[in-house]
């Protein structure tokens, strides 16, 4: 039986990897985005996968504004097909701008 990770169990290593990516902050996107604004991103799959690494692309996202609300197309576990759409999330932008590539790292990397 397959034992599912727990918020504990991954958290800190969403921590390190926004830590390492962020580092002292994105300052293109303080620069450029108003702190006001929000938006929406899109995960699509560039090739066919199993999907892996949710749960942390999620944590990821939420760990950097917690008014990131999303929508999960595909589970973990699940087959996805070329050109597919993953997940979906929406929030501020900056967030959105500044958790994405951790996020996207952990669903490359996993999947």
């Amino acid at each position: 039986m397959l034992e599912v990770l727990k918020p504990d169990d991954y958290l800190p290593l969403v921590k390190a990897a926004l830590a390492e990516d962020i580092g002292s902050g994105d300052a293109t996107t303080l620069a450029l985005v108003p702190g006001d604004s929000f938006a929406v991103a899109v995960m699509v799959a560039r090739d066919p996968l199993v999907m892996a690494g949710v749960d942390l692309a999620l944590a990821a996202f939420l760990e950097v504004d917690e008014r990131v609300e999303f929508g999960i197309e595909i589970f973990d576990g699940q087959l996805g097909g070329l050109g597919q759409t993953l997940l979906r999330v929406q929030g501020p932008t900056r967030a959105l701008l500044t958790a994405e590539r951790t996020a996207l790292n952990f669903v490359q990397h996993l999947a």
